[in-house]
C-alpha cells in the first residue's frame, strides 16, 4: 500500500485526473490497507464529492459507513 500511494500521488497533479473520483478512492483503499483511518476517511470524502454514478456513490458511500463503524467499535480495520 505505501508503494500504491508514492505512485498515486503524482497522478494527483494531473488536471484531468484531479477531477476523476478514482483517484481518491484508490487512495482511501491504500490508506485503509495502512491502518490511517482519518487519512482513509478524508479521501472517500474527497471521492463522493466528485462521483457522479449513483451506483458508485452508493458504494463509496457503504465503504465509508463501513470504515466509520470499524473504528467506532473500536475494531481493527484488518477485522473486515
Amino acid at each position: 500500500p505505501k508503494a500504491g500511494l508514492a505512485a498515486l500521488d503524482p497522478l494527483g497533479t494531473d488536471h484531468q485526473l484531479s477531477g476523476y473520483h478514482y483517484l481518491p478512492a484508490a487512495r482511501a483503499d491504500m490508506h485503509r490497507r495502512l491502518g490511517n483511518i482519518k487519512e482513509a476517511l478524508c479521501a472517500l470524502d474527497e471521492a463522493l464529492i466528485l462521483v457522479e454514478n449513483d451506483v458508485e456513490r452508493r458504494f463509496l458511500e457503504q465503504q465509508r459507513k463501513i470504515l466509520s463503524e470499524t473504528v467506532d467499535s473500536g475494531r481493527s480495520v484488518s477485522d473486515n
